[in-house]
């Protein structure tokens, strides 16, 4: 999502400055704004309204229109009092445009090579993926990250070692490692390709090799079928148009990866096997703190400068080749404000590959002069804009800090909405000799029965033993996980039998609590959200005071008459 989805999503003030003060006119060609002497047009408006549509929960009306053409209006004021005050002079503007330009470039050209000549879906294909659509398979798996530990571990199953026990090391979530890695009844479209093709070539109970899909290693097997015997042409010409969808999506994505794959063994990318390794280990550091920093824009000089110094000794040394262009240390860190912030942090090596890779994407654009197109300079202009609208906020909340007690006040007002912890039960267990006890107490109990009943029911009956856990907040029970088999159910629901080390047991909580999490252990989190909030509150104030020096005209007539495609 960009970020003017998620400011329409964290304010409904938007419509505080409305439209109806604005000028009426007549404005040339697809114009429909302007705001001094900026034009906002209705590509400008399109490019803005398309991810408001895609990413929340807003439909097209005439509401919404004037609502996002509203939201243009007032970044346009903001980037221009940003203008007035030079921020337009900051080194990070380059970056912006730059960057900005590599999109415009990508998403032009993405058009020309996958696009365009995507492949049609064959009947064959339509036809297999309707029969797979109602052919459903329980499908369990075990993941792993490296092939390495993937292979160990299917020789480990083939020498006869438990599928369970191996979930249990493998997962970190408790779910799946204690259901075995169970992911569910899965059907066409439920999975990525690769594991897909695998789950329907496997017979039941038999374990795959090791699978690579784009999330990385898995080991998979089904354990029971479900397929619908009554399937008729009506039902397919039904489902036709969804599959074709669904098939044409796989398709674009394939041969995206393809011609980026062809892209880059092309260009023959190849890291100094000495100098590249010295390069990420003296910046690990470094990356850290600018990954903790709000956006991975804002590095500037002075961050560039102590990656310079640091890495003083190798600046002038070759770091990487490709596509006969070749980058020293230096080069590359004067385009690290480009990079990937997540891979960035995660792996060095993949997000310099990832840049290279865009950089070759922008070079093939500038060799097509797509940086004169009209096209590219409006997408360059609305993503100045919105950063400089930016900037100008934060240079006027420099000067309003937010203090220890904002953040309090702030807690203390969305506690209850924001910040909720895990719910808390109080959990009792119902120890039975044998699981035919278990299940015949368990049918026999009144429905409203309460815990003091259990109680004097337990010390008068040989049955079985009531266990008060106390209470539970997530698994931490040193046994089975009791608390997620009873988190999402109503109170005083029995559970069970369950197989136990005594015997058979039930289990059920009696109370449950919902807090919030206490402040101290998630400060950081509710300071930035106290910022947003004190920024959101200043956009609409600095809006207001700026609007009235400002000459606005717009054309409501053409901004509702153009058509949106369903």
């Amino acid at each position: 999502m960009n970020d003017l989805s998620q400011k329409i999503l964290l304010t409904t003030l938007l419509l505080a400055l409305s439209l109806t003060s604005c000028n009426r006119a007549d404005l040339p060609g697809n114009v429909i704004a302007e705001v001094g002497h900026q034009q906002i047009t209705l590509d400008d408006f399109k490019r803005a309204y398309l991810p408001v549509l895609l990413y929340t929960d807003k439909r097209d009306s005439p509401e919404t229109r004037d609502e996002i053409l509203n939201f243009l209006v007032n970044q346009t004021i903001l980037a221009q009092a940003a203008r007035s005050l030079k921020l337009d002079t900051v080194f990070t503007l380059q970056v912006v445009q730059r960057t900005a330009q590599k999109t415009a470039f990508t998403r032009i050209l993405y058009k020309e090579w996958v696009k365009k000549i995507i492949p049609v879906p064959t009947e064959a294909e339509l036809r297999a993926a309707f029969q797979k659509n109602h052919h459903s398979r329980l499908v369990r798996h075990l993941f792993f990250m490296g092939q390495q530990e993937a292979n160990q571990a299917y020789r480990l199953l083939a020498q006869g070692a438990s599928w369970d026990s191996l979930a249990a090391q493998t997962f970190s979530d408790p779910s799946l490692a204690a259901n075995g890695g169970l992911l569910g009844w899965m059907k066409f479209g439920d999975m990525d390709p690769d594991f897909e093709k695998a789950v329907y070539e496997l017979k039941l109970l038999e374990i795959s090799k090791p699978i690579q899909t784009s999330f990385g290693w898995h080991i998979i097997r089904v354990d029971e079928q479900s397929q619908e015997l009554m399937l008729t042409e009506y039902d397919f010409s039904l489902e036709r148009q969804k599959l074709n969808r669904m098939i044409k999506e796989r398709h674009e994505s394939h041969l995206a990866d393809s011609v980026v794959n062809a892209m880059m063994n092309k260009a023959d990318l190849i890291f100094h096997p000495i100098i590249a390794p010295k390069v990420w280990t003296v910046m690990r550091d470094q990356v850290q703190r600018l990954f903790n920093a709000d956006e991975m824009v804002k590095i500037t000089r002075a961050d560039l400068h102590q990656f310079e110094g640091d890495l003083k000794p190798l600046l002038n040394e070759e770091l990487l080749r490709f596509a006969g262009t070749s980058w020293t240390v230096k080069d590359f860190l004067q385009k690290l404000p480009e990079m990937n912030r997540q891979l960035m942090l995660t792996d060095l090596k993949s997000a310099t590959a990832f840049l290279v890779r865009d950089e070759i994407i922008y070079t093939e654009g500038i060799k097509r002069n797509l940086a004169e197109s009209a096209e590219v300079k409006q997408e360059v202009q609305d993503r100045v804009n919105q950063f400089l609208a930016n900037l100008y906020l934060r240079y006027k909340a420099e000067n309003q800090p937010i203090s220890h007690a904002t953040v309090q006040d702030y807690y203390r007002q969305n506690s209850s909405t924001r910040y909720q912890d895990l719910d808390s039960l109080h959990i009792f267990e119902l120890l039975f000799i044998d699981q035919k006890a278990a299940e015949q107490f368990k049918s026999s109990l009144d429905t409203d029965l309460t815990i003091p009943e259990l109680l004097e029911t337990a010390s008068a009956s040989p049955e079985f033993e009531l266990h008060d856990l106390g209470w539970f907040q997530g698994a931490g029970y040193p046994g089975p996980d009791y608390y997620h088999r009873l988190v999402n159910r109503p109170i005083h629901t029995v559970v069970g039998p369950l197989a136990g080390n005594r015997g058979s047991v039930l289990i059920l909580a009696d109370q449950w609590r919902r807090h919030a999490k206490p402040l101290k252990e998630i400060y950081e989190q509710v300071h930035l959200d106290a910022q947003d909030d004190r920024l959101s509150k200043l956009r609409l104030n600095e809006v207001q005071r700026l609007r009235t020096g400002v000459k606005i005209s717009v054309n409501l007539a053409k901004l509702h008459a153009f058509d949106w495609p369903n």
